[in-house]
């Protein structure tokens, strides 16, 4: 149950949902135990390649349409 209230925490954290006061507690966690650090620094990492291979995805698909629609029209 902690590492799912962690992970929330994480998330919240980097998409600067927090509070203020949450957010220097978090900060202050961050400095003194360095397996939560870590965690930070690797979820962060996961969610821009994620996002990367998302927008990857998007432009696929568009390019692919794209060549659908030349094709069809001529």
């Amino acid at each position: 149950m902690q590492e799912i209230n962690m992970s929330d925490s994480i998330e919240r954290y980097i998409k600067g949902e927090m509070l203020p006061e949450e957010k220097v507690f978090f900060e202050q966690l961050r400095k003194s135990n360095p397996g939560v650090d870590q965690m930070v620094v690797e979820h962060t990492l996961f969610l821009n390649q994620l996002s990367k291979y998302g927008e990857r995805k998007d432009f696929t698909a568009r390019l692919n349409e794209i060549h659908k629609e030349l094709f069809e029209s001529g």
